[in-house]
């Protein structure tokens, strides 16, 4: 079987799998911190968006949203939702004016997807160069904890009526990447099953490894947090989101 391009196929899926819940949760609890924090903008950026979710949330919320994602075929499961303001950009080069930003956020691991510190580096870079200073770029992570102790070695499926899934995850001590095999089963309109794999390989950073990419980008930690535990990260934290604020020098 011959795996297809990350979020290719899967995309037509993505909404159905529950993925799309944690933006739900998750941007009420980074606009709280964004709140303390003093700040204040409209203009904001969801990079690595997907199928679009949280762009007609924070229209709602009076912000002139726009969302960003390499992958097409995510896009054009979102373009309804999102009511056009979607588009096609890669996290280290996006086609938008220097300073034009008040905030840019990146949901659900997605920064993981970085699996070579020279593209964190650049994603950092080109995200500060987008932001006015002050402005902030907020994130979550898989910690290296969560990737090489929770998924290594997992299996598990999901069955619905139309829909199988199985997940199986692997790390790498030698490249620190986790690679996350999905396999799925599709049943078509004449019952038959259609079967296809995607390969979803995220790096565990070290925070070593994230400071000196976020002062090099120009960037500082504002705030940083264990997103279950509302604390400061610790070894066994799992999710980890980072509050970084554009330096005004």
């Amino acid at each position: 079987m011959t795996d297809v391009p990350p979020y290719s196929r899967y995309a037509s899926l993505y909404d159905q799998t529950g993925q799309t819940e944690f933006v739900r949760w998750a941007w009420p609890y980074v606009l709280a911190h964004l709140r303390r924090l003093d700040w204040h903008g409209e203009r904001v950026l969801d990079l690595a968006c997907g199928t679009g979710w949280l762009v007609p949330i924070l229209v709602e919320g009076g912000f002139r949203a726009l969302g960003a994602d390499l992958s097409r075929e995510m896009l054009l499961n979102g373009l309804d939702r999102a009511g056009g303001r979607l588009l096609q950009a890669d996290f280290r080069a996006l086609p938008l004016a220097t300073g034009s930003l008040d905030l840019v956020t990146s949901f659900y691991d997605s920064v993981n997807y970085l699996t070579h510190l020279g593209d964190l580096a650049a994603m950092l870079a080109e995200v500060a160069r987008v932001l006015r200073p002050g402005g902030y770029f907020v994130f979550d992570l898989n910690t290296r904890h969560t990737l090489s102790e929770h998924w290594q070695g997992i299996c598990q499926t999901r069955l619905a009526d139309d829909l199988a899934t199985i997940w199986e995850a692997t790390w790498d001590e030698t490249t620190n990447v986790s690679s996350l095999r999905a396999t799925f089963f599709v049943r078509g309109d004449d019952g038959r099953w259609d079967r296809f794999d995607e390969v979803h390989d995220e790096r565990g950073f070290t925070s070593a490894e994230l400071d000196r990419a976020i002062r090099a980008a120009g960037l500082k930690v504002a705030h940083v947090e264990d997103y279950h535990a509302r604390r400061k990260p610790t070894g066994d934290s799992r999710r980890v989101f980072y509050w970084l604020k554009r330096r005004k020098g």
